[in-house]
């Protein structure tokens, strides 16, 4: 009885052997026309998003001019990542990021609605630029149906021209939780509309709080 075990024992660690091991699935690449659209957009608003090519080597930063073309090129660009969207080759953390930036840039609420829920993917995949996308979104949308904004993010000229933050129910949201969104505090934010007002010409519009928790 004890030989018959052992030889049981025997086989079965046997099977277990030749069972071809279970390698971890490759990471899921960025979408690289997704990252140019991306790119584009902010070239478009004369910024260069990307310190860095695509193999990790650092590239000379390029100053560029605002297109007279914007906002045709943005509607090119939405149509094509919606139909990135709805063919599923928006997949990794980048990706959501950068689609939710481009629609950011868009015209109506259903396009603030969408970036924000695109912010919202990246945040719960742990990343932190989708956490700030996340917030700037929800508060671009509710500006876009006239409610106020929540997390302060937002700047826009007032009656009289002078760089305001329109209507915000800043009290709603504690500083503890526009941190864990990776958005400044409130009082940073009065300081920055303070400065818009008195020197527009160098005035600081980004409300992203980096490092954040």
């Amino acid at each position: 009885m004890k030989s018959r075990t052992l030889s049981i024992l025997f086989l079965v660690a046997i099977t277990a052997w030749a069972q071809p091991k279970k390698t971890q699935p490759s990471p899921t690449a960025d979408n690289l026309e997704l990252r140019h659209l991306f790119a584009d957009d902010m070239h478009d608003r004369g910024s260069e998003p990307f310190d860095f090519d695509e193999n990790g080597k650092p590239v000379p930063h390029k100053e560029w001019k605002e297109s007279p073309d914007m906002p045709k090129n943005d509607a090119i660009r939405q149509k094509r990542v919606r139909e990135m969207l709805n063919e599923g080759t928006v997949r990794t953390t980048n990706d959501y990021v950068w689609a939710s930036f481009i629609f950011q840039h868009g015209q109506t609420p259903d396009d603030y609605l969408l970036a924000h829920v695109l912010g919202m993917i990246a945040a719960s995949k742990g990343d932190k630029i989708g956490r700030w996308i996340a917030a700037a979104t929800l508060d671009r949308y509710l500006q876009s149906i006239r409610q106020p904004q929540v997390f302060g993010t937002q700047f826009v000229p007032g009656a009289k021209g002078e760089m305001t933050q329109g209507e915000y129910k800043n009290g709603l949201l504690s500083n503890s939780i526009r941190a864990a969104m990776c958005v400044r505090p409130y009082e940073k934010q009065v300081e920055q509309v303070k400065q818009a007002q008195k020197q527009p010409e160098t005035a600081d519009f980004n409300t992203g709080q980096f490092p954040c928790p």
